[in-house]
C-alpha cells in the first residue's frame, strides 16, 4: 500500500489564503474544511494586543477534477 506525500509545495498551490493566527485545530469533511482557532481561550482574550478568533471557520473546498469542480 502507498502512503499519501504530505509534502506540499507552495508552487503546486491552486489558491492560498490568510487566515488569522493561532490555529489550533483543522478537519475536513464532505468537501468542507473546519478550523478551530487556539485565540478563543481566556490566555488569548486577555490580551488585548492580540487578534481574536472566537468562531469556528468553514471554508467550502472544489478539487481539480473532482465532480464538485467547475473546472
Amino acid at each position: 500500500m502507498n502512503k499519501p506525500n504530505y509534502n506540499l509545495d507552495l508552487s503546486e498551490a491552486d489558491k492560498t489564503i490568510i487566515l488569522p493566527p493561532y490555529m489550533e485545530q483543522i478537519i475536513g469533511k464532505d468537501g468542507e474544511i473546519y478550523m478551530l482557532f487556539e485565540s478563543a481561550t481566556a490566555f488569548y482574550r486577555q490580551n488585548p494586543n492580540l487578534l481574536h478568533m472566537d468562531r469556528v471557520i468553514k471554508l467550502k473546498v472544489k478539487f481539480k477534477g473532482s465532480e464538485n469542480s467547475k473546472e
